[in-house]
């Protein structure tokens, strides 16, 4: 039988724990977790919530299509031409490919997608250079652009 000692266990559990959780940086603290400060978030610009929603996204265990998604797209009016100029800077697949399933979520809950034509031209290019499994992830943010911008 093996007999562990408290006085050595107890500490080197409560370490490996605190080591082992993932780094926030603090300035992101108010937009993750059940504390989600929507004020905050919405007296920020669009550019800044764009980039908060990136920054986001890319935390472990928060994918990408997230709370804040749903909040730009349906609280901030026409950002159609916002998305297009950051979907046609942005050279990071992984911010890519958020920028499309954010675009998506625009097109999706926002009628003013609608016609905006240059939105989905700029996520179809985007969306070109992905490999397979992040198209697969974004195909149907894609749908959704292309859906949003026919709208009748």
């Amino acid at each position: 039988m093996i007999r562990f000692d408290r006085k050595v266990v107890f500490p080197l559990l409560v370490c490996a724990l605190l080591g082992c959780r993932p780094y926030i940086d603090p300035s992101l603290r108010p937009y993750v977790g059940s504390q989600r400060d929507v004020k905050l978030f919405l007296s920020k610009s669009v550019e800044e919530q764009i980039e908060i929603y990136l920054k986001v996204a890319e935390l472990p265990g928060h994918p990408a299509d997230y709370y804040w998604g749903a909040v730009i797209a349906t609280s901030d009016g026409d950002i159609g031409r916002i998305l297009e100029s950051h979907l046609r800077n942005e050279k990071d697949r992984d911010r890519v490919s958020d920028l499309i399933l954010l675009s998506g979520k625009y097109c999706a809950l926002n009628e003013k997608c609608k016609g905006e034509d240059f939105l989905d031209a700029a996520a179809g290019a985007a969306a070109q250079p992905l490999p397979a499994n992040y198209r697969d992830l974004v195909n149907q943010s894609l749908d959704w652009i292309a859906k949003g911008v026919a709208r009748n």
